[in-house]
């Protein structure tokens, strides 16, 4: 019995013994824990699968920001995911901005919104429907710029409106027969009915007005009113109190009263006008 309990006892000793003493063959199955296992992660083996890397990428910091190959794993799909959601900017070659233009482009041409102000033509519109298209504009771009585009002929429509108002108020009495006489010299001119129709418009400024007045004038297309093809439409223009009040203003000026006596042809034939035209009015009262 007591051998027995011996060979036990030896037999215990002889499994424990490696616990305590590190001999026997069965404590060389009890090495420590890979460095995988909890002893690794207690020391820095947050980085642990990185050993695995060539040594190029073992201490690369991005790669380091990651704690295992599954973080890693799901950081490259979420990068991948927003990368193809953006918009591919476009490089030099023909292909990269062509890729650029069909992310952002509609289908087709016609899915562009673009007013057309109220009495104006459209086929500017429809043509540059196509150059949208081709550069590549999102509708929402092409809103914009058309409003931005609408807002500043508006406002350059005004100015010219008030430009023709201003010249008009300069003209005087004899705008509405002067602008006849500017017409007529623009058809000589070979200027299209439209445009000579809608003179005004198409004038659009005051020094332009001005410009087309001086050269009607200078053509001598001015010098036809009331029967009298020698009378300057300025003067036919003028009531019998202004014709007279004109007169004494010249004469009372000794720049042209000098003129007058040296014989000047153009101060001559304007003191005759206003004299003819003080005349005429004045038989027309008595009439």
């Amino acid at each position: 019995m007591a051998d027995e309990n011996g060979t036990g006892d030896q037999g215990q000793g002889g499994g424990g013994a490696p616990a305590g003493s590190g001999g026997g063959a069965a404590g060389a199955l009890a090495a420590p824990p890979a460095a995988g296992g909890d002893g690794g992660q207690g020391g820095g083996g947050a980085a642990s699968w990185l050993d695995a890397l060539p040594d190029d990428l073992k201490g690369n910091a991005t790669l380091a920001r990651y704690k295992s190959i599954d973080e890693l794993a799901r950081g490259h799909i979420e990068a991948r995911s927003v990368a193809s959601s953006r918009v591919p900017q476009p490089g030099d070659s023909e292909e990269s901005f062509n890729a650029f233009a069909a992310a952002i482009r509609p289908e087709t041409p016609d899915a562009y919104k673009i007013e057309v102000p109220e009495g104006q033509p459209t086929e500017y519109a429809e043509t540059m429907r196509g150059v949208f298209h081709q550069a590549g504009l999102h509708p929402k771009q092409v809103e914009i710029i058309v409003a931005a585009n609408n807002a500043q002929a508006e406002a350059l429509a005004q100015q010219a409106d008030q430009a023709v108002e201003a010249f008009k108020a300069e003209r005087g009495a004899a705008y509405a027969q002067e602008l006849g006489q500017v017409q007529a010299f623009m058809k000589k001119l070979g200027v299209d009915e439209a445009t000579v129709s809608n003179a005004e418009k198409a004038l659009g400024s005051n020094n332009l007005m001005t410009f087309m007045w001086k050269l009607a004038e200078m053509s001598g297309e001015m010098q036809r009113v009331d029967g009298d093809p020698a009378m300057d439409a300025n003067i036919a223009a003028l009531s019998l109190e202004q014709a007279e009040a004109k007169s004494k203003e010249l004469l009372a000026d000794k720049e042209f009263a000098a003129k007058i006596n040296r014989g000047d042809a153009a101060a001559l034939a304007q003191h005759n006008q206003l004299i003819a035209r003080i005349a005429q009015l004045r038989g027309q009262r008595r009439a």
